[in-house]
């Protein structure tokens, strides 16, 4: 009748399914805050060993590539200072009621055709040795001389060079275009 590959306790279990269910859920029911317990104890267990296993593989990922890690790193405060100079600069010319704007697509042309170069001094971007190592966007006539910020009034320079020229709208220039 019973194949004999079904241990005694498989072949009570096909006989007595009904009973075998129920005593099963009362004993789960009982049991639940335990069982429950357990099971976050090895949960939180794994999620530990988990986060462990990450950092050591951070750790040995951040030594192998350490030295491309710090480039990105420079990149990206040098583009946020960069933004935070701009929305600054803007905020500035409508503080002096200033006429005109420039988009982002026409600062970047105006570098190309200045062959990213400082149109003062000539130096190319990025500055080596320089805290600040891109181009800054300059006021020919400046905004306290009644300049407009449309994008023929602005030049590129170096943060060296804006800083010298100030609010003078005489300038020499070395690298006229």
């Amino acid at each position: 009748m019973w194949k004999k590959e079904y241990s005694r306790q498989h072949r009570y279990y096909l006989k007595n399914k009904k009973k075998c269910c129920e005593a099963s859920k009362k004993s789960f029911n009982k049991n639940r805050e335990n069982n429950l317990a357990k099971k976050r104890l090895v949960n939180n267990e794994r999620s530990k060993i988990r986060k462990e296993r990450y950092r050591i593989y951070m750790e040995s990922f951040v030594k192998e590539h350490y030295q491309e890690i710090m480039l990105i790193k420079t990149l990206g405060e040098a583009i946020k200072k960069k933004k935070k100079s701009i929305r600054s600069k803007k905020y500035y010319a409508r503080k002096m009621n200033a006429k005109g704007s420039f988009t982002t697509e026409e600062w970047g042309k105006l570098k190309k055709k200045y062959g990213y170069k400082c149109a003062i001094c000539g130096k190319k971007e990025p500055f080596k040795n320089q805290y600040y190592k891109f181009l800054e966007q300059d006021h020919i006539i400046p905004l306290i001389k009644k300049g407009s910020s449309f994008i023929e009034n602005i030049q590129p320079t170096c943060h060296k060079c804006n800083c010298l020229k100030m609010d003078k709208i005489d300038i020499s220039y070395n690298n006229v275009v």
